[in-house]
């Protein structure tokens, strides 16, 4: 019997082909690490403490908000009606800052408040802006809403709001320029009229007042002011 050996080169042998052919495990392992996402991870304490900062933050903008000064406006006032009067009848809401007495009407009131008589030759609006403390005294003073100021012989019913737009005086020159768009233009729209009357109201021509004469004049010559009894 004859036994034929053949010898096997190491170059021909299938399973070196295979692990050349094969990717190193390393690389494996990195390529399927990269495409991993990573867990998110919240720490529950640090997120209470954070809801806890922002809570005690809002209430300090609250709490500082409520010791803010406020205003009200005040329509509808008797015309013989002064600052004193406002601040003794709002005394009872709380501290009140400052009163300040303004006219509508036409009226500018960069000279001050007009004199009585012309008060009283013409139709002059009055309305008043009060400074109180805080929120809780302006709360008080919207209570007062439609309760009663008499100045001597004449009583009205004030209307105490938080904004401007609401004082009669407002809403009687919107309506006057209501009725004069559809007047002018013959529309029936009531939206598009009281956009043109808000608008109008920007419009309003105002009736400048002549300050007193100054008892003693000075001159004025090269920047310099003197005495005009000295010339």
């Amino acid at each position: 019997m004859v036994y034929h050996c053949h010898s096997i080169n190491s170059d021909d042998s299938p399973t070196h082909n295979v692990e050349t052919k094969s990717i190193p495990k390393s690389k494996k392992v990195t390529s399927s690490r990269k495409n991993d996402t990573k867990p998110t991870r919240t720490n529950p304490a640090r997120a209470q403490k954070k809801n806890q900062r922002v809570s005690h933050a809002i209430k300090r903008h609250v709490k500082q908000r409520r010791r803010d000064p406020m205003h009200v406006f005040v329509g509808n006032l008797p015309k013989t009606v002064d600052e004193d009067s406002i601040e003794e009848y709002f005394s009872r809401c709380g501290e009140i800052l400052s009163v300040e007495i303004r006219c509508s009407g036409g009226l500018a009131m960069t000279t001050g408040r007009p004199d009585p008589a012309y008060i009283a030759q013409h139709s002059v609006r009055q309305y008043a802006m009060i400074t109180l403390i805080d929120a809780s005294a302006a709360n008080k003073a919207l209570n007062l809403n439609g309760s009663r100021l008499q100045i001597g012989d004449e009583s009205t019913e004030l209307v105490v709001t938080r904004s401007p737009a609401d004082l009669p005086e407002v809403i009687e020159k919107v309506q006057q320029r209501l009725e004069a768009y559809r007047a002018r233009n013959g529309f029936t729209d009531a939206r598009r009229a009281r956009q043109s009357a808000m608008r109008a109201l920007d419009l309003e021509p105002t009736i400048l007042l002549e300050t007193r004469g100054d008892k003693h004049p000075r001159g004025k010559i090269f920047g310099f002011s003197f005495p005009l009894p000295l010339f």
